[in-house]
């Protein structure tokens, strides 16, 4: 690669490496995605079966111990107990009968560690312990009193230690429990007591304790607190939903009604991770391969499509250097085939247009010759006229003529300027010395008035603009024997931005359908550029060519019109002032020439 250039072989074979590259990195991930996907559902399915499956052990358990409150909460003998507001042997009696019965119940449910007490609502009541307890010894108990105060007959309440300082045959020390309350009610919804069934949360949860596997196993309330927890380390802020991201983790969640909580499965993501990239791993291979077989097929292709065409960019390469004898690949249906023919026939072309220029080059030459040879004889004339008005002078010849040969010698000495654009005070002093010397030959019949103001005096218009009018006036306007004046105005109109000049004569006069087919032949003219004379006259052509060069230099906004009537007749050019007001017209074209 020299200087930048890159072939078109390693652009295509970069662009098919790219294209397929992109392609093969879309397709894996795409496939990781839905590999990704379909592990997360059939995650989600897993997890789902065996919360459903753990919750409906936790409520079973919990529905025993739901049961037995209730049947606890209606019992003849409790409502009796705490009804009664002194000790009698009465009441010890039923106090022990509960205590028999309370232990052949917490018996029943050991495997819970459940422990079952009377809460009284009256402080007054004698305390039996492992039966009957004072309701006052849980006041500080938020969650308790919450209860009382609402319309709920029963709630199960928040994981905490041991409210009671006595303990139950089947109740460990410093393990949290899980109280059950069922208020005890008689008459008109009258609360005489609660029921209060204590479960150990460990126990409760014995089936997400006994969990082996990878996933961590929760019960997270909605309200906040920690019902149980396998792993300290991944515990989400809060419940999202069936199933959410959190923690590097994925959480999956099952409600459990009657505790105000939800059962959850916390599952590693880089697990999933894991198992999606085994699962692709073959996938990815496959894609991978089939894009190296595509990068070699497409390697392949570019390559056989472009030697002809490289051949075919070497040949013509050959060109610039005037080797026109090159050999061209083989024609044929496709592009490369087409082209090369296309190429041949331009080669064909190119040398015939060789050989023409080389023809015309030749004829530039002769002609550019000729045409310095043809600039002596102006300046030749021009230097002759001098001569000849000095020796007239010397001569005491009539000062009128020698004035005729200076004002000649003025003119043909300002055709000699080469320069493209003129001051409007350069042009006056032309129209003076051509209307000068046009007067001697009229037997001095020709005057001349020329209203300039000095502020325009700076301004710019083409060379030989006014010496076209004035000579036309003369030519078409002088009657022989008959005194001809000539006028010419200078208007600047700011207000519709137009520079206009007027030549005036009063002469002879033009009808309407002279100033028409003139003003027609003018406008002909400066369209396609080809001046047409007069055809009765042969006379017209000045006019015509500089009617073509307003238009080329000024564009449409260049106007040539007539009138004539009244005894004057008035040739009027309509310019944009801005372009001659400003330092030049296409100045910088005027130094170049």
């Amino acid at each position: 690669m020299k200087g930048g250039y890159l072939p078109l072989t390693a652009k295509l074979n970069r662009m098919f490496s790219a294209v397929i590259l992109i392609t093969c990195v879309v397709l894996s991930i795409f496939s990781y995605r839905m590999n990704m996907q379909s592990q997360l559902s059939a995650q989600s399915r897993q997890s789902e079966l065996l919360l459903q499956t753990m919750a409906q052990s936790i409520n079973a358990q919990m529905a025993q111990v739901e049961i037995i409150a209730q049947e606890t909460a209606y019992d003849e003998d409790v409502i009796q107990l705490l009804r009664m507001d002194r000790m009698t042997d009465q009441i010890l009696s039923i106090v022990a009968t509960m205590g028999a019965k309370f232990q052949r119940t917490e018996a029943y449910l050991s495997g819970l560690g459940l422990d079952i007490v009377l809460l009284s609502e009256d402080d007054a009541t004698v305390e039996g312990y492992n039966v009957i307890v004072h309701g006052s010894r849980l006041s500080q108990d938020a969650f308790y009193q919450q209860f009382l105060n609402s319309t709920e007959i029963a709630a199960w309440g928040v994981a905490k230690e041991r409210a009671f300082p006595f303990t139950s045959a089947f109740v460990s020390e410093g393990v949290d429990v899980i109280p059950y309350y069922h208020k005890v009610v008689i008459g008109l919804n009258t609360r005489i007591g609660v029921v209060r069934c204590q479960v150990e949360a460990d126990a409760l949860f014995s089936a997400l304790a006994e969990y082996e596997g990878d996933a961590t196993l929760m019960v997270l309330s909605d309200a906040g607190p920690l019902f149980f927890h396998g792993d300290a380390g991944a515990i989400p802020q809060a419940v999202r939903g069936q199933s959410w991201q959190e923690n590097e983790r994925m959480y999956f969640a099952i409600e459990l009604d009657a505790l105000d909580a939800s059962l959850v499965m916390g599952v590693p993501y880089a697990e999933l991770h894991a198992l999606v990239m085994r699962d692709i791993v073959l996938s990815i291979a496959l894609i991978a391969l089939s894009g190296l077989v595509l990068l070699l097929i497409a390697r392949r292709m570019v390559t056989a499509m472009l030697r002809r065409l490289n051949a075919l960019t070497d040949a013509v390469a050959a060109i610039p250097d005037g080797n026109y004898n090159v050999s061209l690949p083989e024609g044929g249906p496709d592009e490369v085939g087409q082209l090369a023919h296309a190429f041949a026939s331009l080669i064909a072309r190119v040398g015939e247009y060789y050989d023409e220029l080389l023809h015309k080059e030749k004829d530039k030459r002769t002609a550019q010759a000729m045409a310095l040879q043809y600039q002596i004889n102006p300046h030749f004339l021009f230097n002759s006229l001098y001569w000849l008005q000095l020796q007239m002078e010397e001569q005491g010849v009539d000062p009128a003529l020698t004035a005729s040969i200076e004002s000649l010698g003025k003119v043909l000495h300002y055709n000699l300027l080469g320069s493209r654009e003129a001051l409007l005070s350069e042009e006056e002093e032309q129209i003076w010395a051509y209307v000068d010397f046009a007067s001697a030959t009229k037997d001095h019949q020709l005057s001349l008035t020329v209203d300039l103001p000095e502020t325009l005096r700076s301004a710019r218009i083409l060379r030989f603009t006014l010496q076209p009018l004035i000579e036309n006036a003369i030519r078409h306007g002088y009657t022989p024997g008959k005194p001809l004046h000539l006028r010419v105005e200078f208007v600047a109109d700011a207000e519709n931005g137009l520079f206009e000049i007027a030549v005036h004569n009063d002469g002879r006069q033009m009808s309407a359908d002279q100033i028409a087919e003139l003003q027609e032949r003018l406008d002909g003219a400066a369209l396609d550029g080809i001046p047409v004379a007069d055809r009765r006259t042969g006379h017209g052509t000045a006019l015509s060519n500089l009617a073509r060069r307003l238009y080329l230099t000024y564009g449409e906004a260049a106007q040539i019109l007539f009138e004539s009537g009244g005894g004057d007749t008035c040739v009027r050019i309509r310019l944009p002032l801005s372009v001659c007001m400003r330092g030049g017209i296409g100045h910088a074209d005027t130094d170049r020439r």
